[in-house]
């Protein structure tokens, strides 16, 4: 039992920190308009959740379902893969995790109304996700060319698409949409303790967090969204 408590997270990783922040490093600079877009799109996408019109929310699911193929097929595939052979297994669920939030996105009405504190720890998950994870490299040992921006890697992304399932959709849609961002946060979670990043903890504390907004606070809440 001592020798599995000595274990520290760095000892499963099969890279280095200088290693991991190089390859974001250069994710970045390949994609660098989408890095300074990033803030922006984040605002966008809370402004579209704070309305809560239904087209507004539509488009921030079909978003998050967007960027999923996308940040899997350019840093996952080409990049992470690389120094990663683990994450193999993840990428086909997050291909699917895409397809969901499309498909969801086209046929279903988002909730317009749903238990307060659902749809504010959803909005309070966007709001970490594109705006203040991204201000780890400030608590890290890295530059801020080695920032992870939601639009460019997978764990900002599993924030936000765990804050806008929270604020768009109920039931089983709901059910579906959140276990994979929820495994990518503990998992990211636990690499960035590795990495010796403090953000790791953000990580697992907000898919805790997420847990509690699934929830419903009391039995009479059940038949709401």
């Amino acid at each position: 039992m001592d020798a599995l408590l000595s274990y520290h997270p760095r000892d499963f990783l099969l890279f280095s920190p200088r290693v991991y922040w190089a390859l974001v490093t250069g994710n970045n600079e390949s994609w660098w308009p989408l890095a300074i877009l990033a803030p922006l799109a984040g605002v966008l996408v809370v402004w579209l959740i704070a309305r809560r019109g239904s087209q507004g929310r539509r488009l921030a699911l079909a978003s998050a379902g967007a960027l999923w193929w996308f940040v899997t097929w350019s840093f996952l595939w080409q990049q992470y893969r690389a120094i990663n052979w683990a994450v193999d297994w993840a990428i086909p669920a997050l291909v699917i995790l895409g397809a969901l939030l499309l498909v969801f996105a086209m046929t279903t009405g988002p909730v317009t109304a749903c238990r307060p504190h659902r749809y504010r720890i959803g909005l309070m998950l966007v709001i970490w996700g594109t705006l203040i994870h991204p201000l780890g490299f400030l608590l890290d040992d890295r530059r801020m060319q080695a920032a992870d921006t939601w639009l460019l890697f997978p764990d900002p992304l599993a924030l936000t698409t765990l804050g806008i399932a929270l604020t768009t959709l109920a039931g089983w849609r709901l059910a579906l949409a959140l276990p994979v961002p929820l495994l990518w946060s503990m998992t990211g979670g636990a690499t960035l303790l590795g990495l010796e990043s403090p953000i790791g903890w953000a990580m697992l504390i907000a898919a805790g967090i997420a847990v509690a907004g699934w929830l419903p606070l009391t039995q009479s809440q059940r038949g709401t969204c």
